[in-house]
């Protein structure tokens, strides 16, 4: 597999399998003195029990050298799979998803270049 097509993969499984956040809020940082911090929480999150799938995945991140956490959740209920995640929240990660990423979803698209912008605004 190349990056071409490691690029388009993962623009598949982000599509189909992932989502794309970028919230922002308030948090209380001391309860005390009721004071609020603002936040800003960015995430691009791959989601799927076939632990294959997170594996190539994982591969085409590495590949396009995407910094990425995994992580493997244990569901309570019997017979029911292990959920696999593979988790995208750094900077460096969002320009390179920005720059090579192709996805149809036009919702997810715009979040992602939010993101990015979000850190340009900051930085000014």
């Amino acid at each position: 597999m190349n990056k071409i097509e490691a690029s388009y993969y993962l623009s598949g499984m982000i599509d189909g399998e992932g989502h794309i956040s970028f919230t922002t809020g308030m948090r209380r940082c001391n309860y005390r003195y009721k004071k609020q911090t603002p936040y800003k929480a960015r995430q691009v999150v791959i989601y799927n029990c076939d632990v294959e799938l997170i594996d190539a995945c994982i591969e085409c991140l590495l590949m396009l050298d995407i910094p990425f956490r995994y992580y493997c959740t244990d569901r309570k209920q019997p017979g029911w799979n292990s959920q696999h995640e593979v988790r995208v929240t750094r900077r460096e990660g969002f320009v390179i998803l920005n720059e090579v990423l192709h996805l149809k979803s036009k919702k997810k698209k715009a979040a992602l270049r939010e993101i990015v912008r979000s850190y340009e605004k900051s930085a000014v």
